[in-house]
Formats: structure tokens, sequence, C-alpha cells
């Protein structure tokens, strides 16, 4: 590791300290300390990662170690500048109290899990082939819908579906739920998604103040590590194509099976600087940085519109795939600008996004401006105090999480948080409406029970009619085989959820 790859990454850290030093317990829960921890771990972890255990990556064909380096720095000071923005904007920011009220009822488990079990057999049945990263623009024809469905949705959908049974059970589930997610995510075949999914639902259960005990996170943290060993080694045993679109669910529970007899083959040398290369988030950018000082033109914030571009539903732009590719694909545009070939899969980051719009300097601002942005962003959020605001927090955790796809992250994001919020919100309606109409039912049948005769018009009492003795003065035979349940004045009944309740007079509820 030379000098100046080292300095890169203390600066990093100290973006880090920056974050933390005097407000552990603010910042802990902080999306600005979310935003740097996982840029140091695409810019910073990685590299030594392959320092420790180096291994061949195509990645840095087209670059250098000391453009690596010069790329390191810049990312440390980009970070430093967005630390001590968001650090400055959050200074009076007051304690912030857990989110409490009405989230169980907002986020009905029932639906969630429905819309999660939706997209988990898009995905499983082959007809999306998702990644952690994806590239949206890049889509078309049929597969266009299913994939855009899975790829907003898997991890948002599950890890919405998985808090909702949690912030109802108070995190007694947890071992459980979260196993379970993890197995569906496995199906997809993708890594990556596995932790975004758990890290999501632990942030959400964070913020509504549920604790989770050292024990579970230990657990958690198993089955990741177990979920990445079994993906990898069904991925060198049967291929991506495993995973890929057309393969059904019958072809990867086949490929992970083998893979799970034999999970420590990734836990090797070579296993630990794959991982190093596959997160390398420095290698896209520096080809770029190293472009622009040997001349090449910054693009300008062009890759901003298209980021926002992307959030237009395909029905409101029904022409959207029509358009050139370089619009609808950041990484398209970038290569072809730069000359960087596609035959490997890099991976741009939200920072590396930053640099082309008008080089190193820009890209600083531009940091130190995100984490304004990000500050005041999040503290709406958490003085809106509505269920619905944690949808807003989920897509800007969903979008940090998804550091190595790119800015655009953000916006399909926020597009499938704003979908469930509109989702969720005609659900409570339908379910209102529901539990009125049974109401209403309920409270007309107990008035007809109410006005019914008591005894049998027109017939003699008891004692009086020929052929029946000792029945009761003013009361049939039938009536008296048949009895029926008065109401005392004193109790009043209403419905609440289909439910009879009777309301005695000193105010407490009996069933009826």
């Amino acid at each position: 590791m030379s000098a100046a790859l080292a300095l890169g990454l203390l600066l990093q850290g100290l973006a880090v300290g920056l974050l933390v030093y005097r407000r552990w317990q603010q910042a802990k829960r902080s999306l600005g300390l979310l935003f740097v921890g996982i840029a140091v771990i695409y810019h910073g972890a990685t590299e030594v990662l392959q320092a420790v255990a180096p291994v061949y990556s195509d990645n840095r064909l087209l670059t250098t170690d000391s453009d690596v380096a010069v790329y390191a720095i810049l990312v440390g000071v980009a970070l430093l500048f967005f630390a001590g923005t968001y650090r400055v904007a959050t200074r009076e920011a007051p304690d912030r109290a857990s989110f409490r009220a009405g989230v169980p009822d907002f986020y009905d488990w029932r639906f969630l899990v429905v819309f999660a079990v939706a997209a988990v057999a898009v995905t499983a049945a082959g007809r999306a082939a998702t990644t952690a990263g994806p590239d949206p623009g890049a889509e078309s024809g049929g597969q266009y819908l299913a994939g855009g469905f899975a790829t907003q949705f898997l991890v948002v959908g599950l890890a919405l579906a998985s808090f909702a049974v949690l912030v109802r059970t108070r995190g007694r589930w947890l071992v459980l739920v979260l196993t379970v997610q993890c197995t569906l995510h496995t199906l997809a075949g993708q890594r990556l998604p596995v932790a975004i999914s758990v890290a999501v639902v632990l942030y959400l259960l964070a913020v509504t103040g549920i604790p989770v005990r050292g024990r579970q996170l230990a657990w958690v943290s198993g089955l990741i590590l177990l979920s990445y060993l079994v993906i990898y080694g069904a991925r060198a045993d049967a291929g991506r194509q495993a995973f890929g679109a057309g393969a059904g669910v019958g072809e990867r529970v086949a490929a992970l099976g083998g893979a799970l007899a034999q999970p420590e083959r990734g836990i090797s040398r070579r296993g630990v600087g794959d991982l190093g290369v596959r997160l390398d988030g420095n290698s896209y950018p520096s080809i770029i940085l190293h472009q622009l000082r040997t001349g090449s033109p910054p693009i300008g914030p062009v890759t901003l519109r298209d980021d926002a571009m992307i959030a237009i539903p395909r029905f409101l732009a029904p022409g959207k795939l029509s358009t050139a590719l370089e619009s609808r694909s950041l990484k398209v545009r970038l290569s072809g600008t730069y000359g960087i070939t596609s035959a490997f899969d890099r991976i741009p980051t939200q920072l590396g996004e930053l640099l082309p719009i008008g080089g190193p300097v820009w890209m600083v601002l531009l940091a130190g401006l995100g984490g304004l942005l990000l500050a005041r962003a999040e503290g709406a959020l958490w003085r809106r105090r509505h269920p619905a605001a944690l949808l807003g927090l989920l897509a800007l955790v969903a979008g940090i999480l998804q550091y190595e796809g790119g800015l655009v992250l953000y916006t399909i994001s926020a597009r499938g948080a704003l979908t469930l919020g509109v989702a969720l919100l005609l659900w409570q309606q339908a379910a209102r409406a529901l539990r009125t109409r049974r109401a209403a039912t309920a409270s007309a049948g107990r008035s007809g029970d109410a006005g019914e005769p008591s005894g049998d018009a027109g017939q003699p009492s008891g004692d009086d009619r020929p052929g029946v003795a000792g029945t009761t003065p003013g009361v049939s035979p039938s009536r008296r085989a048949r009895p029926v349940l008065r109401i005392p004045p004193g109790i009043h009944g209403s419905a609440a959820s289909g439910l009879l309740v009777g309301r005695v007079s000193d105010g407490r509820e009996v069933p009826l």
C-alpha cells in the first residue's frame, strides 16, 4: 500500500470521526454516518482487502495504482466536506424521540406480506434478473415491467413486511422473521440485497424504539455470511445463469442446495480478495479522473437530469424506452464519453458519479451540498412524526445502502416508497369502510332483536290454556324452548372490528 493511498484512507477515517466525536448518541441513528460509513467500505475497506489478499482484477486494467491512490484522497476530502456540512446542519437538532404512535396500524402486516410475496414470486420465477446495483435505464422489451417491479420492490417490500410483523410483536420474532427474509433473498442469487434488506429492517426498528439484543445481531450477521457463502459457491458451480432471467425456482434451489453442502469454500484468501474486487468503488471513477487530468472535458449536470427522468413512470411517458440508451443509462453515457470498455462490470458509486459533472473541485463541493440536503431532508421527516414519514426515511436508507448503483437509486427508492405509501393509504381506507359496514350490519341486527315481540299475540297465558301446565305466565312454550337474549337498558351495544361489545353504565366493556 502506497503512502498516497494510506493518506486517502486516513482522510476517510477522519470523516467518520468528525460525525461521531462527542455526538455518538445522536450520530448512531443518523443517515449522515450511514452514508459516510458505506462510502468508506467501497473506497477504503476494499483497498485493504485487496492489499491483504491480492487477486487478479479486471477492474484495474484501464487504471493504475497511482490513479487509484489519488482518487482515494479525493474521496477522503469529499467525505470530510460532506461530514462537515452535515454536522453543521444538525448541530442544533433536538434529541429525536422514536416513532411510535400509529406505526403498527399504518403498516398492516397482512397487506405488506402479500405484496412482498408477489415481488419474491416475480424474482424466483425467473421473470426478472435483479442486481444490487441495477442499471434500470438499459432495460427494455418484455421484461421491463417485471424487472422494474422486482428492482423497486424486492428489497423494500421484503424489508417493510418484516418490519410490520416485528413492530407488532415488539421484536420477539426477529430471528425467525429475518431468517425467512434472508432465505427468500438468497433465491434471487444476489449477495448484496441480503445485507441491504436486513440493514433496512434494523434501522426501522431503531427509529421506532424497538431494541435488538447483541445475540440477535450475532445470529443475523451469521445468516448474512452464510447467504454470501452459499451464493458464492452456487455461482462458482452453476454460473450466474442459474439466477438469471428464465431460471426457475427448481434450478435456483438445486444450485443453492449444492453450495450449501460446502459453504466453507468461500472462506479463503481468494474469497477475501474476490470480495474486495466485487465492492471495488475506486477503479471506475479513477479511470474517469485520469481522462479528466489528460484533457477530456466534464459532461456537466446532464447526469443529474437523467437520474431524475428515471422517476417518470412508463404510463406517463409511453416513448420512454424509445429514447437513446445514453439518456437512460449513465454508465453507457460515461463509458462512451471516456472510452471505458463495457466488457467488465465496474461500479460507478454515488460519489463517483459526481466527478464527471465538473471535475474534482465540483465533486467536493457537490458532496458538501449533499451533506446539507441530506440533513435537511432527514430533519424534516423526523419532525413530521407521522408513520408515513418512515417511508421517506426508508427511501433515503435504501438509496444510501445501494451506494454502488449510483444516484439513480434514490429516485427508484423514492418512487417505490411513494407507490407503497399510496397503496397503504388505499388499504387503510378500504379497511375502514369495511369496518363501518360491519358495524352498521351489527347495529341493525341488534335493533331488530330489541323490537321483536316478547310473546305470541292472541294466545292465552300459560295456566289458562288447556293441556299446558307449569308454564310461565305470558310466555309460550315455543318462546321458552328458544330463549332470547335481552339487552337491559343499562347496556348499549357497539360494534368495533366486527365484535359485539356491551358497555355497562360504569364504563366497563363486556363481550355479549
